[in-house]
């Protein structure tokens, strides 16, 4: 199977929105990889499914995938394949959509050691500490969480000068201040931190620093910023932030 051409049909899945087809493309397209043992791309439909199975909120089948995922690490000498931390990643991410939290941060820990220190290790290293932090928020481990999203952005702001990752910078700094906004709503509704105060402070400056690069003209020009967008308004949403998702809404039919 042409990789080319899987990526482009379960695209135009996508963009008809046809959720069915494309779930079932993707179960039958693992089976032909794995007849013909391409194992790189088993690796990318794997990721593909994680994603579709968290998206449509299928838990038996989310699961499943993320323990094929790990066999096929295992038991394939895959160890050292360059997709694999991407693999672990998707798989935490994964695991702890459906509350498998203890099993997600062991994923997340196996991911953390295949990042080097180049630009692109960083930033895959900071959305790292991105989902790890997720995990803490749904323990209740606050403190241990908001950590792991200043250390996100301590990586981040080494990257500043590297102006080719720039857009990149901006959305994975959306990402981790958006995350924080979430982190702090659940702690003040948390019974073991009454004095809310200084959490409320700190969301709307975590508010206003989205909204900072969501006004800036360059980022709207980039491809980054419908995702941007979507992972706002939902974040809002479910905050039931009905003032600030009206005017992200103004901004993406600008």
């Amino acid at each position: 199977m042409d990789s080319e051409k899987f990526f482009r049909q379960l695209d135009e899945y996508f963009e008809k929105n046809e959720i069915e087809a494309a779930g079932k493309y993707l179960e039958e397209s693992l089976e032909i990889v794995r007849k013909e043992g391409n194992v790189s791309l088993e690796i990318a439909i794997l990721n593909e499914m994680m994603g579709y199975y968290r998206s449509t909120n299928q838990e038996e089948k989310g699961i499943r995938s993320v323990e094929e995922g790990v066999y096929l690490i295992r038991d394939s000498g895959l160890e050292g394949h360059p997709e694999v931390a991407k693999m672990w990643i998707n798989m935490g991410t994964t695991l702890c959509h459906f509350e498998r939290v203890e099993e997600a941060e062991i994923c997340y820990k196996n991911a953390e050691m295949f990042f080097g220190e180049s630009a692109y290790g960083a930033l895959n290293m900071a959305g790292l500490y991105n989902n790890t932090a997720a995990v803490y928020v749904k323990t209740g481990r606050f403190e241990e969480a908001a950590k792991r999203y200043d250390k996100a952005l301590e990586i981040l702001d080494t990257l500043q000068e590297e102006s080719e990752f720039w857009e990149d910078l901006a959305f994975n700094r959306i990402v981790t201040w958006l995350n924080m906004i979430v982190m702090n709503r659940v702690k003040m509704e948390s019974e073991n931190y009454p004095d809310n105060s200084e959490t409320e402070k700190e969301i709307q400056k975590k508010v206003s620093l989205v909204k900072e690069i969501l006004s800036s003209s360059k980022f709207q020009k980039t491809s980054s910023f419908p995702y941007a967008v979507k992972k706002s308004i939902h974040c809002f949403e479910n905050l039931n932030d009905e003032e600030n998702v009206a005017w992200v809404r103004m901004l993406e039919n600008q």
